[in-house]
């Protein structure tokens, strides 16, 4: 479920999925991008704040509701509109010129990570860590992470961090540029939120929302064509038989255990 509220030119959107560690369904994932969308032309946002309840962010799409559906037979069309859905995040939070912030209160897994990397301004607590889980589900980061950490980690690096999925802690997420501070708990979040806020209301708009804009144009014609390629790619990724273990096993709370393949 997603909640959202606007008051004092701040909207809040609220990813509350607590037993579930904030994962989110492709109806969230809509939900998400529409409200980011509608806020462009809202007189009364100023600035977006997106977080998420108790103490986890984010975990990525929520699968404990797929095991009946994903059969053979329509498992491409379903992945082929989640690319969607979640591209359309990453457009709405690119092409919004208003600031987003990221109120990171917990870890953040899969697209809960991906997702991340592409808000404004990031405060995360001391015990969040972003994971790229998507190699132990047998598929590819479906959010533009590979665009975004290459440029930050470098090629090698990225490469270790996605492929064998290890967790950047907040400590190297600040270190690599990810995340703009770290704060002890979750009252020193609040605190920094609200400063951070302050200081985006009382800048020009107009200025900002230009800085922003040119910002984000050398990336847009990226994503664009890693989006499509992308299409194809996790297509293809998803009627294999390793996105099969990697699904049964999380499904079975267990380590997959890929087969080797001819290339």
């Amino acid at each position: 479920m997603i909640r959202t509220e606007v008051k004092d030119g701040v909207k809040e959107i609220v990813i509350s999925n607590p037993r579930r560690k904030n994962a989110i369904t492709p109806d969230d994932a809509k939900k998400i991008s529409f409200e980011i969308f509608n806020s462009i032309n809202d007189e009364n946002v100023e600035v977006i704040v997106i977080t998420g309840e108790e103490d986890f962010f984010c975990s990525g799409l929520d699968l404990s509701q797929s095991q009946e559906d994903l059969s053979r037979d329509d498992i491409q069309d379903i992945f082929e509109w989640h690319v969607e859905e979640f591209a359309s995040i990453i457009r709405a939070l690119i092409e919004n010129p208003k600031l987003v912030l990221g109120r990171i209160n917990g870890p953040a897994a899969g697209f809960g990570a991906e997702m991340i990397y592409w808000f404004d301004y990031k405060i995360a607590v001391k015990s969040a860590y972003f994971s790229e889980l998507f190699t132990k589900r047998g598929l590819v980061p479906d959010g533009g992470g590979i665009i975004y950490l290459s440029q930050r980690l470098g090629i090698s690096k990225t490469l270790e961090k996605i492929a064998f999925a290890e967790k950047i802690t907040a400590e190297e997420a600040l270190q690599y540029g990810i995340i703009n501070e770290i704060v002890e708990d979750q009252k020193q979040l609040d605190e920094r939120v609200s400063k951070i806020i302050e200081k985006i209301k009382n800048s020009p708009p107009g200025s900002l929302s230009k800085i922003k804009m040119m910002t984000y144009s050398q990336y847009i014609p990226v994503i664009e064509n890693h989006i499509r390629w992308l299409r194809v790619i996790q297509a293809k990724q998803v009627l294999s038989e390793e996105f099969f273990e990697g699904i049964s096993a999380f499904l079975s709370k267990r380590e997959p255990k890929f087969k080797k393949i001819k290339f």
